[in-house]
């Protein structure tokens, strides 16, 4: 694959510096991720010392638990928690492929009106048996889109921090987004009540 880029069922690692890592399960570092990009369809962990998230992106659809997320110099850390990141990518890909479709389906149907006037002509069979074709494609890919949106909005990840979290760092938890704006220290979980993210110490 390409350089700094990691596939795999779990990981376990010292820390991850300027890395793509997809798992299937947990990725647990013991220093720190900076810079990267992670996503798991179980837990994200960093917990040894410093336990530090900085800068880049990290997803997992069961939560996320360090001992520090962002940087004092307000760096920012994208993460997101609750949703499994895998669905998240097909469901922009059926969104780009619905839109294809129906630019297809325009051009055809375009082309189709321009022929009507045309008795026994056979580009207009073959546009109308494409045209029913892209409709059952289109029909297909808002089936699985469906499916998708609803797994995505049954998410009920958290994020666990031991020492806080520093300003520049957004947070989305299923379907809520927040961009910090103040550091939070201390031990608290941020959690999404539907409405919006909250916090409270543990």
């Amino acid at each position: 694959g390409e350089k700094g880029r990691v596939e795999c069922g779990g990981l376990k690692a010292m820390y991850a510096l300027g890395a793509k890592v997809e798992a299937k399960g947990d990725v647990v570092l013991e220093k720190s991720s900076r810079n990267s990009v992670i996503l798991a369809e179980g837990e994200i962990r960093v917990e040894g010392d410093p336990g530090a998230i900085i800068g880049g992106e990290v997803r997992a659809a069961r939560g996320i638990k360090a001992r520090w997320v962002g940087a004092r110099w307000g760096i920012p850390t994208e993460v997101v928690v609750g949703m499994n990141p895998f669905w998240e990518d097909e469901l922009r890909s059926l969104r780009g492929r619905k839109e294809e479709l129906t630019k297809e389906f325009r051009e055809l149907k375009a082309r189709l009106r321009y022929l009507q006037d045309q008795r026994g002509n056979f580009e207009r069979e073959e546009l109308t048996r494409r045209l029913k074709e892209i409709k059952g494609k289109f029909e297909e890919v808002s089936r699985r889109e469906q499916i998708l949106e609803a797994k995505l909005r049954e998410g009920e990840g958290k994020v666990w921090v031991r020492e806080g979290i520093y300003h520049g760092v957004s947070l989305r938890i299923g379907d809520v987004s927040h961009t910090l704006r103040e550091d939070i220290r201390g031990k608290w979980v941020f959690y999404s009540n539907g409405k919006q993210i909250k916090y409270r110490a543990w």
